[in-house]
C-alpha cells in the first residue's frame, strides 16, 4: 500500500465532508447530549449512548455511499488508489475519525450541561460516565467494534441502505438460530432423557465449567478479535471483487 495514496483519499474525504461531520455529526451529537443532560441531569447516557452507535454505523454506509451509485460508483473505483488504500482509509474514518468526532461532541455537550445547571443551581449533577464499571469497558469496546466491522462489511456488500438491510439480516439469523438451539434443547430432552434427569443434567452443566475463568476470557477475546478481523478481510475481498 502507498502512505501517499491514504493520504490523498483522507484529504479528498476532509475536503468535501468536514463541514458536513461538524455540523450534522458533531454538533447533533453534541445537542443531543446537551439536551439529555438538560432533560435528566441523572440520565445514565442511554439516549446519549444510541446516538453515539447510530452515528458511527451510519458513517460506514457513509464512506462507502459512491458505491450505491453507478456513475459515482465508476468514478470512485477509477481513483488512484487500490482497493486495499481504499478500505484501509474507511476503516480509519469510521473506528478512529468518527469515534474521536463524537467523543469530544459528548463531552462538549456534557460540559455546557454541567455549566447551565450549575449556573441555575442544581450542582448535584451525576456525570453518566461515572455510571460505566471499568471491568465492562473492554467488554463494551470489543462489542462495539464487532457491531462496526459487522455493519462496516454490509456498507460495502449492499449497495442501497446498507445499515437497514444488514440490521434486518442480523436479526433474520438470530431468530434462525434461536429457533434452531430451541428445537435442539426441546429435541434433546424430549427423546434423550427422562423428565426427572433434565433439570439435574442442565443444573451440572451451568454450575461446571471445564475451563479456568482467566482461559476461558482469553478464548473469548481470541474469538472477539478473529471476529472482527473475519469481516474486515470480507470487506476487502468484497470491494476487490466489485472493482473487478
Amino acid at each position: 500500500m502507498n502512505i501517499n495514496n491514504i493520504k490523498n483519499l483522507l484529504n479528498a474525504y476532509f475536503v468535501e465532508n468536514w463541514k458536513r461531520d461538524i455540523i450534522w455529526m458533531a454538533g447533533i451529537m453534541a445537542a443531543l447530549t446537551l439536551l439529555s443532560m438538560l432533560v435528566n441531569p441523572y440520565n445514565n447516557g442511554a439516549v446519549v449512548f444510541v446516538g453515539f452507535i447510530v452515528f458511527v454505523l451510519t458513517m460506514a454506509q457513509r464512506v462507502f455511499m459512491n458505491l450505491g451509485n453507478s456513475s459515482q460508483s465508476i468514478h470512485y473505483l477509477m481513483l488512484p488508489a487500490s482497493y486495499k488504500e481504499k478500505v484501509v482509509t474507511n476503516m480509519f474514518l469510521v473506528n478512529i475519525y468518527a469515534v474521536v468526532l463524537l467523543l469530544l461532541s459528548i463531552v462538549i455537550g456534557y460540559s455546557l450541561s454541567y455549566l447551565i445547571l450549575k449556573f441555575v443551581g442544581k450542582t448535584d449533577m451525576d456525570p453518566f460516565l461515572s455510571q460505566l464499571k471499568v471491568n465492562h469497558i473492554g467488554a463494551t469496546l470489543i462489542f462495539f467494534y464487532m457491531s462496526v466491522s459487522v455493519f462496516f462489511f454490509g456498507a460495502v456488500y449492499f449497495r442501497r441502505k446498507p445499515v437497514l438491510k444488514t440490521f434486518a439480516l442480523i436479526m433474520a439469523i438470530s431468530f434462525i438460530l434461536s429457533a434452531l438451539s430451541m428445537l435442539v434443547l426441546f429435541l434433546n430432552v424430549r427423546f434423550t432423557m427422562h423428565t426427572g434427569m433434565a433439570n439435574v443434567q442442565y443444573s451440572f452443566l451451568s454450575d461446571s465449567s471445564n475451563l479456568p475463568e482467566l482461559a476461558s476470557n482469553i478464548l473469548g477475546f481470541i474469538f472477539c478479535i478473529g471476529f472482527i478481523v473475519f469481516f474486515y478481510a470480507l470487506s476487502f475481498l468484497r470491494l476487490k471483487e466489485t472493482e473487478a
